[in-house]
């Protein structure tokens, strides 16, 4: 479906012979940085919780002191290339395609509970840390997918006049970031409902039962 979209997104684009206007293949490239969670223990309750009041969407109602805050940030290169014909005309196409994927989580754990609260803290917000890595690992080869079929389905253009060239590279660009933009949000959509999942009723059981005296109040 997703390829029979492309191919209507690029349908605009005229495709040039092979024998007027010569490539090679757009070089697609997915880039993954993960950094190390970074671990900070010097916050107080009060502190955790102003933390957790900036943090969008529904509370999490965890026994423990501990809040992770992270993302998934997806950037992008379209790199465009274009050569003239014989006849003064241009063929354009798209060179490079580079996406990088990363995450930098940080993970607040407050540690004047005891030590039997603050490990729990510390594997639970491991676990969305985690979540985020199996995320990325799982939409790389999705992005490239997706950028190989837009690439395929816009080809080579041309060829145009050369008072086209502007709007035609800025075409391509436009057409191939769409593409990413849709496959960012199924990818930021999935990681919402898995990370929600993790804080499920029968976690909030768990953690409550594993330490004694655990008075339950509200995290992120």
């Amino acid at each position: 479906m997703l390829l029979l979209h492309a191919l209507a997104l690029a349908s605009h684009f005229v495709p040039v012979a092979a024998d007027i206007c010569s490539r090679d293949p757009t070089d697609i490239r997915i880039s993954v940085t993960i950094e190390p969670p970074k671990t900070d223990f010097t916050k107080s309750d009060s502190q955790l919780d102003a933390l957790k009041a900036g943090v969008a969407g529904n509370p999490r109602f965890i026994p423990i002191s501990g809040l992770t805050l992270a993302k998934i940030a997806v950037n992008s290169e379209v790199r465009i290339a274009n050569i003239r014909t014989g006849s003064g005309q241009t063929c354009v196409w798209p060179t490079a395609v580079v996406v990088t994927l990363s995450t930098a989580p940080e993970v607040y754990v407050v540690t004047n509970h005891g030590k039997c609260r603050t490990d729990l803290a510390i594997g639970h917000e491991m676990q969305h840390v985690a979540i985020d890595r199996e995320i990325i690992d799982r939409y790389s080869p999705i992005f490239r997918r997706r950028i190989t079929a837009m690439v395929d389905a816009i080809g080579t253009v041309g060829p145009v006049a050369q008072i086209d060239l502007s709007s035609v590279r800025r075409r391509i660009e436009e057409k191939i970031n769409a593409a990413i933009a849709v496959v960012g949000d199924q990818m930021d959509a999935e990681r919402a409902a898995r990370q929600q999942a993790l804080d499920s009723p029968s976690e909030y059981a768990r953690l409550s039962l594993t330490c004694p005296q655990i008075d339950t109040r509200s995290q992120r």
